[in-house]
């Protein structure tokens, strides 16, 4: 099977030999449409955006962690005060 045939099997979803590479030349809504469904490939753009929001949640989560471990800590010592 050579890589156009790949390549047409795939979008046919049919059975490859293996996963075709290359899909260089097609936009990313081009690739949503094929796989049915969003997708980070070739999108700059939407791949800084989760990456943002990946480790702006991460650091809101360490924060309210650290701020909820604070608060139980200041709770302890005004109970045993």
């Amino acid at each position: 099977m050579n890589s156009k045939e790949r390549v047409r099997a795939t979008i046919a979803k049919q059975p490859v030999d293996r996963v075709p590479l290359g899909f260089y030349l097609v936009d990313h809504d081009t690739i949503s449409k094929v796989i049915g469904r969003p997708t980070y490939l070739r999108n700059r753009v939407a791949q800084k955006i989760a990456y943002a929001e990946k480790v702006l949640n991460k650091r809101l989560i360490n924060s309210s962690t650290a701020k909820n471990h604070l608060t139980s800590k200041t709770n302890s010592l005004k109970i045993s005060s």
